[in-house]
C-alpha cells in the first residue's frame, strides 16, 4: 500500500471508528496519514464490491439522500455555475462531462447554453434529458468516443477507491488546455457534528496541498481557486507533461495530524453539549409528545447517545413520502402534517438542514431543539 499522493511507503494510523452502516450493521473505519505529505485515507479501504452492494441498497447512503424542492442543497449548484461562469468562457467549450451527475441539476443548468452534454451516473437509470447524454455505468467501464473540454465532478472524487487512478482517466478523456471543474471537502475544517465527519463514504481527504499536488501529478494546473471551510472549489487546466523530478510535494503531516487531533477532542464535547441540550429540552416539554425530525444515520447516532431517553419518543418525521409509515429504529416515520404543534415538541436530527427544518417548523408552530447552532 502508497500514497495516492506522493507514492511513499510511510504512513500510519492516526484515527479509528465504529460507524453504524444501518440499523443493525456497523463497521470499523481506520484512517491512515502519509508522513511524506499529510494526506489522510482510509486502509484498509472498502472493497469496490462492497461500495456497489451500500450506494445501491442502502436508503440512507448520500447518493439516495431526500432533497425538498425547496432546499437550499439546489442552491448550491447555481452557485457551482456562477462561479464556472464567471471564470471560463463557455465559447472555448463543446464538449462537456459531469462524473457523478446524479440527478442532473447541473448540466441541466448548463443545458440553456449551446453544449454537448454528457453525464454518467450508475443511480441514473430512469432519468431522460433532452440534449442530455446519460450514461448510466461507472467510472471505470466508460469508453467516450470523443475528448471532453470540461470534465466536472462535485463531492465525487473523495469517494472514489483511488483517486490516482481516477484522475489518470480523466486526463485520458482530454487534450492539452482542456479543463476540469471539481469541488471536494475541505479537511483543514472536519464538520463538528454528532454523525462521523471521517466516514466510510470518503475513502480519501484532501486539503488545498493534497489535491494540488494530486492535480499536478496529472499535469492539471490550478488556475481558479475558492476556498470555503467546508468545501474547495478548484478549475485547472490540462498542461504539457512534466519530468517526474519536478514534481515537488509538500509536506504538511503535522498540520493535518493537528487537525485531526483536534477533531478527536471537539468530537467528545459535542456528544456532552448534545446530551445535556436533549435532557433540557425533554425536562422543559414534559407535558408534550416528543418526535424527532430525521430519520437517517444521524439520528443512529442521536439513539446511541439518547440512550434511554429514546424510548419516550413517539415518531420520526421525514420529508421522504418513501419512508412514511415504515419503521426506522422501531420507530414509526410519519409527515410533519399528521402531527399537532400544541401536542408536540421536536428534536432536530441533522445539521447540514438543521436550519432550513427549524425555520419549516417555527413557520408551523412548533417548539423545536437545534442540536448545533
Amino acid at each position: 500500500m502508497y500514497c495516492e499522493i506522493c507514492k511513499s511507503k510511510k504512513y500510519k494510523k492516526i484515527y479509528s471508528d465504529i460507524q453504524p452502516l444501518d440499523e443493525k450493521r456497523k463497521k470499523i473505519i481506520n484512517l491512515k496519514i502519509c508522513k511524506n505529505c499529510g494526506f489522510l485515507f482510509q486502509n484498509p479501504k472498502p472493497s469496490q464490491k462492497f461500495l456497489n452492494k451500500y450506494y445501491s441498497k442502502n436508503i440512507n447512503s448520500s447518493g439516495k439522500v431526500f432533497f425538498e424542492n425547496t432546499s437550499l442543497h439546489n442552491n448550491k449548484f447555481y452557485q457551482r455555475y456562477n462561479f464556472l461562469k464567471k471564470n471560463v468562457d463557455f465559447k472555448t467549450l463543446s464538449t462537456v462531462l459531469e462524473v457523478g451527475s446524479a440527478k442532473l441539476e447541473f448540466l441541466k443548468i448548463l443545458s440553456k447554453h449551446r453544449l454537448n452534454l454528457t453525464g454518467i451516473d450508475p443511480s441514473s437509470t430512469n432519468l431522460r434529458i433532452r440534449n442530455i447524454k446519460i450514461e448510466t455505468t461507472f467510472m471505470e467501464k466508460f469508453k467516450p468516443k470523443k475528448k471532453f473540454d470540461l470534465i466536472c465532478f462535485f463531492s465525487v472524487l473523495e469517494h472514489v477507491s483511488s483517486p490516482d487512478y481516477f484522475m489518470k482517466r480523466i486526463s485520458e478523456m482530454q487534450n492539452l488546455g482542456s479543463k476540469i471543474y471539481l469541488e471536494i471537502p475541505n479537511t483543514n475544517y472536519p464538520l463538528k457534528t454528532l454523525a462521523e465527519y471521517f466516514n466510510l463514504e470518503h475513502i480519501s481527504h484532501f486539503n488545498f496541498v493534497t489535491i494540488s499536488s494530486l492535480l499536478k501529478n496529472h499535469n492539471y494546473t490550478v488556475f481558479k481557486k475558492e476556498i470555503k471551510k467546508n468545501y474547495i472549489r478548484i478549475i485547472a487546466k490540462k498542461s504539457k507533461i512534466k519530468k517526474k523530478e519536478n514534481l515537488k510535494t509538500v509536506s504538511n503531516f503535522s498540520k493535518m495530524s493537528l487537525i485531526v487531533e483536534k477533531y478527536k477532542f471537539s468530537k467528545k464535547n459535542i456528544r456532552i453539549n448534545i446530551k445535556k441540550k436533549i435532557e433540557n429540552f425533554i425536562k422543559f416539554n414534559s407535558k408534550n409528545h416528543i418526535a424527532i425530525y430525521g430519520a437517517g444515520i444521524h439520528t443512529i447516532y442521536l439513539k446511541n447517545l439518547m440512550k434511554k431517553n429514546f424510548n419516550i419518543i413517539d415518531y420520526l418525521i421525514d420529508g421522504n413520502i418513501k419512508k412514511i409509515n415504515s419503521k426506522f429504529l422501531n420507530k414509526k416515520i410519519v409527515s410533519l402534517s399528521t402531527l399537532s404543534n400544541k401536542k408536540f415538541a421536536i428534536i432536530i436530527s441533522s445539521q447540514a438542514f438543521e436550519k432550513e427544518i427549524s425555520n419549516k417548523l417555527k413557520k408551523k408552530g412548533f417548539s423545536s431543539l437545534k442540536l448545533y447552532n
